[in-house]
């Protein structure tokens, strides 16, 4: 086709937008009415969502729609988990004057920070996978993993860990991050 033709067949495809006219939200996580409806199926979304793969980071721009990858991986699955980082108190870790001290006279915290983190999610992770809702149903949990591996004694510290934090599997994490900071500002 002629560069001539192209015009013409743009031109007539015009798109009009009156006034007032709503074409969805700037943002996906704002966007429930037409996401799922309009959404345009992306490599990534099958890169993402394949649990074999080792590639389970999204990052680009904003606007390239990597809340929408997310979201129709949470609608089309089951078994989907959010962690949600505007829960967080990161403002409790930044605003710790101990932290701001070791940070300042150059104390290394990417070990603190490591352990955190993993500490979050293994705890986000029990309370997600076994629906932990209140202390007793942490006991009760925590009972059933000591009885099932008590006797194994590679798993000792293992459990030892989770005998430290049985009755935290239900609180927010964000006060699982307020504590473990404040363990370690002791």
């Amino acid at each position: 086709m002629s560069r001539k033709g192209k015009t013409q067949n743009h031109l007539a495809n015009k798109i009009e937008l009156r006034p007032g006219e709503n074409i969805g939200n700037n943002s996906a996580e704002n966007d429930d009415e037409f996401l799922f409806s309009c959404f345009v199926d992306h490599p990534a979304l099958s890169v993402v969502a394949d649990i074999t793969s080792s590639k389970h980071f999204v990052s680009a721009r904003t606007g390239a729609g990597k809340t929408a990858i997310l979201r129709m991986i949470s609608k089309n699955n089951t078994n989907v988990s959010e962690v949600d980082l505007l829960e967080l108190s990161l403002s409790y870790v930044a605003n710790s004057d101990i932290i701001q001290f070791l940070s300042s006279i150059g104390v290394d915290l990417d070990l603190f920070f490591q352990v955190l983190w993993k500490h979050i999610f293994c705890i986000e992770y029990i309370r997600s996978r076994f629906s932990v809702t209140d202390a007793n149903k942490s006991r009760s949990l925590f009972r059933r993993i000591l009885d099932t591996f008590e006797s194994d004694d590679r798993r000792k510290s293992a459990l030892k860990y989770l005998a430290e934090w049985e009755n935290k599997f239900f609180i927010t994490m964000d006060e699982n991050i307020k504590e473990v900071t404040q363990k370690i500002e002791k």
